[in-house]
Order: structure tokens, then C-alpha cells, then sequence
């Protein structure tokens, strides 16, 4: 396919720019991209904003449904930019929001196209976002590699799951229930703002999409507390505005249709991951306006008459009374018959298990990119 577009059912946006001192990053990508190999009716669009381009380091460069574009963008790395500009470059109807650290199982891919045929019956404002589970670093070191072999990829998919679950630490490190893999329809991407420059380097650009994106398509009432940023390290504890995204993954979770994120090093010397603490003031300020601010639509939006009418309604008001979120993560698990007794990882580590995060460095490195979160535990 190279960069000759032939117009797909889903794109596939994945940014990325090579991490100085960082060697396995290109690696990373191309076990990403490989993920996608053979599928018919999806593209794989990566946008690449290093100083030189690293496609000639790609064993999956001739891939062939990879497009890639490479343009030099000094500065801070702006994941929610680049993908802005990637998306501008794709030609599926849908897009699928995407990582150069991420794996997603070959079944999972396999049902985007089915994902994709429900999103258009429900509407253009239907989206679906999928929950993310992190590698720890000593599992993810061999992980990929044997992740991409089809005869034991869904039992190391399965596998990971289970060790979560089961309240384990050493696959993996966390749960992102509220993620950024999310599928949503290009044009209603366009039509809302796409990501806003504003956010440059680390965290909380995807927030504010998925707080757009919910304005439309409310899965329940907002709770009074959705304004508060507050996360834990186990979901069942989860407050504000986290906890509501939350509602959205929570099934896919259960069904086994979740990503794995690879470990990398993330160094406080780096500019993109001091910017954190700016972006979420960023984003502080836009949950405290009393009306839901759009931003201008991305250039080439094709305005669509459903999408506009949509657009023009502006924001649904639920009044759907959500359930217990804690309740129904415990009945999730009920009906797949894991239960909590057994697989308490949502809401706590197993029984004996040393809990992770104690560390001097770990410490240091979350009062410098979450000070409140930082104190609220040194009350505790």
C-alpha cells in the first residue's frame, strides 16, 4: 500500500518519534505494527516527527498495509498533534486510536471491523474505548517476542489477564480501565476539535478528548464528583471523572478485549514527562466551565449532514442513574465467573503479595508529577 491511499474501513493512528537513549523504541513500533499484518480493510497509519526517519529500521517497513510519513517537529513531543496530523493523512471511515508501545491480540484485531459495523448503527457521536493493561519491566523484556507467535499469543493474552486479576505483581504493573485506545468515526473526530494543541508532552490530552467525546455520548448521569481528579492504583477505588470513563471499558475488560503496554523507561529529565503537572492544570481548568467547550474542527473536515446535525445539537444531558461502579465490577466478575474472593486484583494486591511503589525513586518521581496524590498517601 505504501502511501498510496486506497480508502479503508479503519485507520490505524499510531504517533511516534524515537526516544533519545532509548534503543528498544523502534522495536516497540514494529511489534505494533506487526499486530496489524494481513488484515484486510484496515491501514496502519504511523506518523513520525523524529529528526531522521526511522522506517528503514522497521523489519515490518514493507508491510503491506503500513503508511508512513515522516516530518520533523522540533520540541516537546505532542502525542495528541501528531495524531491530529496522522489522521489527516488516513482514509478509513473509523479510526482506532493507537500506541507505538502497545500490543493488541490478533482476535481483538480481528473484531475492529465488527466494532466499526455496530458504531454505525448506533451513530456518528458512538465511540468505544478499550482498557490497557501495563506490562512490569521484567515481563515485558521477553514478552513481544513471543507475543507475536500465533500459537501461544491468546494464552499469554489470557495469561496476563489472570495474573492481574488474581491480585499479582510481577506481569504486570497497573490497569488504564479509562484509556486512549479508543474507535471513534474520522469525521466526528474532525468535527469535535481532535486533540487540542494546547497539550504538549505527557498525559491528559486524551482526557479531554474522551470528555468531548462523552458530552455527546453520555453512558449515564455525571455524578457530583466529576470534576475530581483522583486515581488509585486499583480501579475498584477509582473517583471523578476516571471512574466515569471507567463505565465505558469496564466490559470490554471481561471479554477479554483489552491492549498490553509495553515497559519503557520514562526519565524525569525528559521535558515531554515534566510537562504532566502543566496538562493536568490544563485540564483541571476545562472540567471547572459550566458549558463543554469544542474546539474548531480539523482542517479538511468534510461536514457530513448527520455529523452537523449532531454537532449543532451540541452535548446530551443523561439522566440515566449510573450503578455502583465497585458493584458492578464485582458483578462483572460474578458472571465470568471470577470472583472477587479469588481475584481481587481490581481492588487489591493478593493476600501476602509485597506491594510495588516503594522505593525512594518511585516516591521522588510521583511527588514531582503527582504532588496530590503524593500527599494524600503520606496521610494515610
Amino acid at each position: 500500500m505504501g502511501n498510496n491511499p486506497v480508502k479503508a474501513l479503519l485507520s490505524v493512528i499510531i504517533p511516534f518519534r524515537e526516544r533519545p537513549g532509548d534503543l528498544d523504541s523502534v522495536h516497540r513500533l514494529d511489534a505494533a505494527i506487526a499486530c496489524f499484518a494481513g488484515l484486510s480493510n484496515i491501514e496502519v497509519v504511523v506518523f513520525d516527527t523524529g529528526r531522521h526517519s526511522t522506517r528503514l529500521k522497521l523489519t515490518n517497513s514493507q508491510q503491506e498495509n503500513l503508511r508512513f510519513f515522516h516530518q520533523f517537529q522540533p520540541g516537546v513531543f505532542a502525542p495528541g498533534r501528531v495524531r491530529n496530523a496522522a489522521v489527516a493523512h488516513a482514509t478509513g471511515r473509523y479510526i482506532f486510536l493507537f500506541d507505538a508501545d502497545l500490543l493488541i491480540s490478533r482476535k481483538m484485531a480481528g473484531q475492529l471491523s465488527g466494532f466499526v459495523r455496530a458504531l454505525e448503527s448506533e451513530g456518528p457521536q458512538a465511540f468505544r474505548m478499550f482498557p490497557c493493561l501495563y506490562l512490569s519491566q521484567r515481563y515485558s523484556a521477553r514478552f513481544a517476542a513471543d507475543f507475536l507467535k500465533p500459537s501461544i499469543q491468546q494464552s499469554l493474552y489470557s495469561d496476563v489477564l489472570e495474573s492481574y486479576l488474581r491480585g499479582e505483581v510481577s506481569q504486570v504493573d497497573g490497569v488504564a480501565l479509562a484509556s486512549s485506545c479508543l474507535l471513534i468515526k474520522r469525521a466526528w473526530f474532525m468535527a469535535i476539535g481532535g486533540f487540542r494543541h494546547e497539550f504538549a508532552g505527557h498525559g491528559y490530552e486524551d482526557f479531554d478528548l474522551i470528555h468531548r467525546l462523552a458530552g455527546f455520548y453520555p453512558i449515564g448521569k455525571r455524578p457530583a464528583d466529576y470534576p475530581e481528579d483522583i486515581k488509585s492504583q486499583f480501579p475498584g477505588d477509582y473517583r471523578g471523572f476516571r471512574r466515569y470513563f471507567s463505565y465505558y471499558a469496564v466490559p470490554h475488560l471481561f471479554k477479554g478485549r483489552f491492549l498490553l503496554h509495553q515497559w519503557h523507561p520514562r526519565p524525569l529529565t525528559r521535558k515531554y514527562h515534566r510537562k504532566r503537572k502543566e496538562n493536568e492544570a490544563r485540564f483541571t481548568g476545562i472540567l471547572q466551565e459550566r458549558v463543554l467547550t469544542i474546539p474548531e474542527p480539523l482542517p479538511d473536515f468534510q461536514g457530513e449532514s448527520d455529523i452537523l446535525d449532531a454537532l449543532y445539537a451540541g452535548p446530551v444531558v443523561s439522566d440515566i442513574k449510573l450503578p455502583d461502579f465497585s458493584g458492578l465490577l464485582q458483578e462483572q466478575q460474578l458472571q465470568c465467573n471470577v470472583p472477587v474472593g479469588r481475584y481481587p486484583g481490581l481492588f487489591c494486591y493478593q493476600q501476602g503479595m509485597k506491594k510495588k511503589g516503594g522505593s525512594p525513586w518511585r516516591k521522588l518521581r510521583k511527588l514531582i508529577l503527582k504532588p496530590g496524590a503524593f500527599f494524600r498517601d503520606m496521610v494515610k
